[in-house]
């Protein structure tokens, strides 16, 4: 007896092809399952994650490749992952002072109000190392200026105060920080400006009206901390008669 040939890999593509163009609806529902399925393999790639926690796009946001970030946004990258330490995309981007990166991170749906497991926020980080521009940036967006961490209870206006960021200290203040917001040892951003001898950021936080009189924990007040960290101009500068 013949054996009967089995049909042939082009038969039966014909064949498939043939069910499948009378089953429209059929034809719908199995590309629809193709692209789901393609879609979820590159979607879990994009969310690998290395030792600390980061996605891809976690990390190309921290290095500030603003074509990889976009690249990945536009694959459908998770936007507002963290990692280990509670860090997103924008956090990192802000403290290297990306600027491109964070108004795409923005642009895609990026949580200004996201905090590390210290509490810190994208402003803060930014305000920290003088990002200027991103501190601009990120308040125009609606970022809370007077947000502070947990543990030193230090606002962004102090972070910047202390590192005598002079640019970022006048952003900051333009957009309404509050002047004599106080830390966890009560020192204020004057007070810090005073102790580390930034006298131009001294006299910026005296203009917006940033009190003389008030005592940190110690019973210090910005005149006593800049004369007890030899800044005797600061300290003149904080004089009753100079300061009022």
């Amino acid at each position: 007896m013949r054996r009967r040939d089995s049909p042939r890999p082009h038969a039966l593509g014909r064949a498939v092809r043939d069910f499948l163009y009378h089953q429209p609806y059929l034809a719908i529902a199995v590309a629809a399952l193709l692209a789901l399925t393609v879609y979820q393999a590159l979607h879990n790639d994009l969310e690998v994650r290395d030792a600390r926690g980061r996605t891809m796009l976690i990390r190309s946001a921290e290095q500030g490749d603003r074509s990889e970030v976009q690249r990945l946004l536009a694959l459908g990258a998770e936007v507002n992952a963290v990692d280990n330490c509670h860090w997103s995309a924008l956090m990192k981007a802000a403290n290297g002072g990306h600027l491109a990166v964070v108004r795409a991170l923005l642009g895609h749906g990026a949580d200004l109000h996201v905090r590390d497991k210290g509490g810190y926020t994208a402003l803060m980080v930014a305000a920290s190392n003088g990002h200027a521009e991103v501190v601009r940036l990120l308040a125009e967006q609606g970022a809370d200026v007077d947000a502070s961490d947990d543990g030193l209870r230090w606002s962004a206006l102090i972070w910047a105060a202390k590192e005598g960021h002079l640019d970022t200290v006048r952003v900051l203040l333009q957009h309404g920080a509050a002047v004599d917001l106080q830390d966890s040892d009560g020192n204020t951003a004057i007070m810090r400006a005073a102790r580390n001898g930034h006298s131009a950021v001294v006299r910026a936080l005296l203009a917006a009206g940033a009190s003389t009189t008030l005592r940190n924990g110690h019973g210090q007040t910005a005149r006593e901390l800049a004369r007890a960290a030899g800044h005797p101009a600061i300290a003149r500068v904080l004089a009753p008669s100079h300061a009022g």
